[in-house]
C-alpha cells in the first residue's frame, strides 16, 4: 500500500508578521498537531509521512483544516506537495 508525504515551505517573515502567538516558531507545533490528528507523522521540518491506510484525501482534508483554523497558514505557506 502506498504512503503519502506532505511537504511545504513556510515564509518565516510572513509568520513573524501574522502568527498570533509569542513566537512564530510555535506555528510549526500548531501544524504538527493538526497533521498528526489526521494520521501524518513528522519526519523532519515541514515533511510529514502518512501512516498506513492514510490516503491523499486525508492530506487534503488536513490542509483544509489548517487553512480554516489558522488565518496565517494560507498566506505564509507555499509549495505544498503530496
Amino acid at each position: 500500500m502506498s504512503r503519502y508525504l506532505i511537504t511545504f515551505d513556510m515564509d518565516t517573515n510572513c509568520l513573524k508578521e501574522n502568527y498570533h502567538g509569542n513566537s512564530y516558531n510555535n506555528a510549526y507545533y500548531d501544524i504538527r498537531n493538526v497533521l498528526e490528528q489526521h494520521g501524518f507523522d513528522n519526519l523532519q521540518g515541514s515533511v510529514y509521512l502518512g501512516r498506513e491506510g492514510i490516503s491523499e484525501a486525508h492530506g487534503t482534508i488536513a490542509i483544509q483544516e489548517l487553512t480554516a483554523k489558522f488565518d496565517w497558514f494560507y498566506p505564509c505557506t507555499s509549495n505544498i506537495k503530496f
